[in-house]
């Protein structure tokens, strides 16, 4: 199936959203864009920072940016003084407000799907209760130290204490160089 780069700038995303291909395993990932330090609570999430199965109900517009993906497309968004700034990479839909990039041919790019490890590892319940965490039972925490942060990814029914965020690249054939990626899921290891 042949992918197409759709762009533009809109002022509201869930027409966008609505007609996004999701199916059962698309993901999301929205991030608040703040203009001040951010103060997070100990043993809490990361506020700023939501990756979760994608829910419809989600108040898309609230994040500053964020992404939609699954196997077969992604929509990513960022907030400006203009409204969204939006990218679509997918199997061609029509899609309110956004245009055919022509300067993007993605059939005549190598593509190459490769994954990157994500931050964190995940907690044991043990773990969990020995950091006094509200719910020792939960199976989608992740702790990185170096930053220090608790994140939560959406794996709860997958075993491994890492998680891979996979996805395409998008080599252009004058340069070699990378051109676009988009992501597409994600697993454990």
């Amino acid at each position: 199936m042949s992918e197409v780069v759709y762009s533009g700038t809109v002022s509201a995303l869930l027409p966008l959203i609505q007609t996004f291909p999701a199916d059962g395993d698309t993901l999301m990932i929205l991030e608040e864009v703040p203009d001040h330090w951010i103060e997070v609570a100990p043993h809490q999430p990361d506020s700023g920072l939501k990756f979760v199965r994608f829910d419809d109900r989600e108040n898309f517009e609230g994040w500053g940016r964020g992404r939609i993906f699954n196997q077969t497309a992604e929509l990513r968004w960022e907030k400006n003084e203009a409204g969204f700034q939006v990218v679509y990479i997918g199997p061609p839909v029509t899609l309110p407000g956004l245009t055919s990039d022509d300067t993007l041919n993605l059939a005549q790019m190598e593509q190459k799907e490769t994954g990157y490890y994500l931050w964190g590892q995940r907690m044991s319940q043990k773990q969990l209760q020995d950091i006094g965490w509200e719910n020792p039972a939960d199976t989608d925490i992740f702790i990185e130290l170096q930053t220090p942060r608790v994140l939560r990814y959406p794996v709860q029914d997958q075993p491994g204490n890492r998680l891979k965020l996979n996805v395409i690249e998008y080599y252009s054939p004058q340069t070699g160089q990378l051109a676009l990626y988009r992501m597409k899921g994600v697993e454990t290891a």
